[in-house]
């Protein structure tokens, strides 16, 4: 048995890591800052709440003893606390064993390889860079803490393509190791047979739009509803009452999820894993980097002409929806089951 700490949060993937782990007899902490809106905190909420010095000083306390001790501690990119940033990492690198760091999410590295033309031709920060917003992780003290932290890692593992081709062009490329896949917790998350009436239902969570595309997603939904009026629903939605969600995801049968990332992500798995048929980012370079070799999940780009082409290949493929929908299901059975992911870390951290 091993004792491991689980430190940040990336849409449920060490909730559900921690998960299989536990099932396989390990003793397992999940420390979290909540990672941003979601609210995912774990068994060891790393904030501090207080509003009094006394009780920040508490809850500093509790928190540095709270990690202390652990065979494997394992970070889901530097960023779990920034304000308890030096803090943190001198405490988990003096008082624990082998420090490991998976690489997904936003961070000095890929942003460093966005920016520098890695990913062509295009990549989920265009309409950002379009609309001057301000890019995270690029500041000077950004820099700094990464190479602090990043220079006392065990291994780094990522989590799909983009992530494991900017750490290849890093200072770290040795200290790289195999891509491991998205967990997903499966036993959690019930099949669900589609209901196949008049109309195909197509869905797109409109949260984070410029970096979903979601304004070319949208406007080929508005063609391919003009042109199919009888024969597609289309819904959208940037946010949804949890009674209104469960009964809009209970008639969807197509989630379109994003059309600028080249890998698929956490809510294309959790769709999947429902049986609904996704559309995402799945390119080839990508797959192979899986080691998949045929993904069901239909890859889509920022194009709306090549959107409507998927839409179209859907509508006339209607027959074969609820074999698409076991062909998900299966897929992220064998890919992405949180019970296999274990076994691959737990190889890893050897």
């Amino acid at each position: 048995m091993k004792k491991i700490l689980l430190l940040g949060e990336y849409s449920g993937l060490h909730t559900n890591l921690k998960s299989a782990l536990v099932r396989l007899g390990h003793e397992v902490t999940l420390a979290s800052a909540g990672d941003g809106k979601k609210g995912i905190y774990g068994d060891l909420n790393l904030n501090l709440e207080s509003t009094t010095r006394i009780g920040k000083f508490k809850e500093l306390k509790n928190i540095l003893e709270g990690l202390e001790g652990y065979d494997i501690v394992q970070f889901i990119n530097p960023y779990v606390s920034h304000k308890l940033g030096v803090l943190l990492y001198n405490t988990i690198y003096s008082k624990n064993d082998k420090i490991y760091c998976v690489a997904a999410g936003d961070d000095v590295e890929f942003l460093s390889f966005v920016l520098n033309g890695g990913m062509t031709p295009y990549t989920v920060f265009d309409e950002y860079i379009e609309q001057n917003h301000k890019l995270e992780y690029t500041s000077l003290l950004d820099k700094y803490l990464h190479r602090r932290f990043m220079s006392n890692m065990d291994g780094i593992i990522p989590a799909m393509w983009e992530y494991a081709e900017s750490y290849r062009k890093s200072m770290y490329q040795n200290k790289l190791k195999e891509t491991i896949p998205l967990s997903i917790d499966l036993e959690k998350i019930q099949y669900e047979e589609p209901k196949i009436g008049n109309k195909i239902v197509f869905y797109h969570a409109s949260n984070r739009p410029l970096f979903k595309g979601t304004a070319n997603i949208i406007k080929a939904m508005e063609i391919f509803k003009s042109k199919y009026p009888n024969d597609v629903e289309m819904i959208n939605a940037d946010f949804l009452p949890l009674n209104e969600y469960l009964e809009v995801m209970s008639k969807t049968h197509v989630v379109i999820d994003q059309c600028r990332s080249f890998s698929y992500g956490m809510n294309a798995l959790y769709s999947g894993a429902k049986g609904k048929i996704v559309m995402s980012g799945s390119e080839e370079v990508a797959m192979k980097e899986l080691k998949v070799e045929n993904s069901p999940i239909i890859n889509i780009t920022p194009d709306i002409s090549h959107i409507l082409n998927e839409f179209e290949r859907i509508l006339e493929n209607k027959h074969k929806i609820l074999e698409m929908s076991h062909e998900i299901r299966e897929y992220i059975e064998e890919v992405h089951d949180c019970s296999k992911i274990a076994l691959r870390y737990l190889n890893t951290w050897k």
